[in-house]
């Protein structure tokens, strides 16, 4: 297929309007499904929201924490949990005599969430990648599916506004060809016209297909936060709700990258485990202003904890806190803040960059 003949295939898929969707924030967990069985209607309500809020918080654990640290998120009892919670909202709910079931958010306070990851010494990121458009497209029969589909619900059931990589949903045009799909999958070149109907710095055209022994293959192809993106993985016939998997492992995808990124940028992927260390070091700048905004950007890098600054002066100030690896670590983690640590124990010296 020739340029010429794409993107005349690009006139005819243009994108259909975007659905309206809030910003959303990642310390909220939305879409949480309870159920609940009590004495009374009004217990089992109790259970279920103390049980949704739990999963909740370890639902948001894990988004801002890497892989190889979800084995050592902590679990906190109930009256813990209830004082980092900042409200809850009910998107449907129906009970009965004794049972109650519900979908729920819950807000939880970004300063409660990150005291509980610094307190255990636990990297994390706070610091959200740019919007996704993800165009979903589903293939059954050996064509494309247009209208409503299994593999565009699975997508749009997930909390994707308030993922640490927020996800647009682009709806597919009923003419988009089966061509155009497996032209954008084999190459950055078959993506082009995609890429220029949308104009979106970052699109990832999200596929589906099922084929006649019920296997389900998904693909992601196109360009994310991280970068450039090419991935194809089949769940086996017989795979219960693959459909649902497949979309629950995409998000993941996006977030995972861009985690890794991140982490990588703050030094902090061989981090776990390390003990935390006494960091004492020397803040330098040449005004207020300056050791304001280096003082800000000190309490905000994951990890610092106990940050205690015993003097200040015109031109510096001397600061002890706690960190995960200690000066070390600290140093290659500076940087993704805005920060350079430089020096030795006894003697670090902390800049704005």
């Amino acid at each position: 297929m020739t340029m010429k003949h794409l993107f005349i295939l690009a006139a005819l898929i243009a994108p259909a309007p975007l659905s309206a969707q809030s910003a959303g924030s990642i310390y909220t967990v939305s879409k949480v499904a309870v159920r609940a069985e009590a004495a009374d209607a009004v217990e089992a309500k109790q259970i279920a929201i103390a049980e949704g809020q739990k999963r909740a918080l370890a639902s948001l654990m894990k988004r801002l924490t890497g892989f190889r640290a979800h084995s050592r998120l902590p679990e906190l009892d109930d009256a813990s949990i209830e004082r980092m919670i900042d409200g809850m909202q009910v998107r449907q709910e129906r009970s009965s005599g004794t049972v109650y079931i519900a979908h729920l958010d819950y807000n939880f306070r970004p300063a409660a969430v990150k005291d509980v990851l610094n307190r255990f010494g636990l990297a994390y990121i706070a610091e959200r990648a740019p919007e996704i458009l993800v165009l979903p497209v589903f293939i059954a029969d050996g064509a494309v599916q247009a209208g409503p589909n299994p593999w565009a619900q699975a997508l749009s059931s997930l909390d994707l506004s308030n993922a640490l990589t927020p996800v647009r949903l682009v709806q597919p045009r009923p003419d988009l060809t089966l061509e155009a799909v497996k032209a954008a999958q084999s190459s950055a070149q078959g993506m082009e016209p995609i890429n220029y109907q949308y104009r979106a710095e970052y699109l990832v055209l999200a596929v589906a297909e099922m084929d006649a022994g019920g296997a389900l293959t998904v693909s992601l192809s196109g360009r994310d936060a991280a970068g450039g993106l090419s991935l194809r993985r089949t769940f086996k016939t017989g795979d219960e709700g693959a459909v649902a998997v497949g979309a629950k492992i995409s998000l993941g995808v996006f977030e995972n990258r861009w985690k890794l990124r991140r982490l990588a940028s703050q030094g902090a992927l061989d981090a776990g485990g390390q003990d935390i260390a006494l960091v004492e070091l020397t803040a330098e700048f040449t005004g207020l202003k300056e050791w304001r905004v280096i003082k800000d950007r000190l309490e905000k890098l994951p990890g610092v904890q106990g940050l205690d600054v015993k003097a200040v002066n015109p031109r510096g100030a001397t600061i002890a806190l706690d960190f995960p690896g200690g000066g070390q670590r600290l140093a290659k983690a500076a940087p993704s803040y805005g920060l350079t640590l430089e020096g030795g124990e006894g003697a670090w010296r902390l800049r704005a960059r």
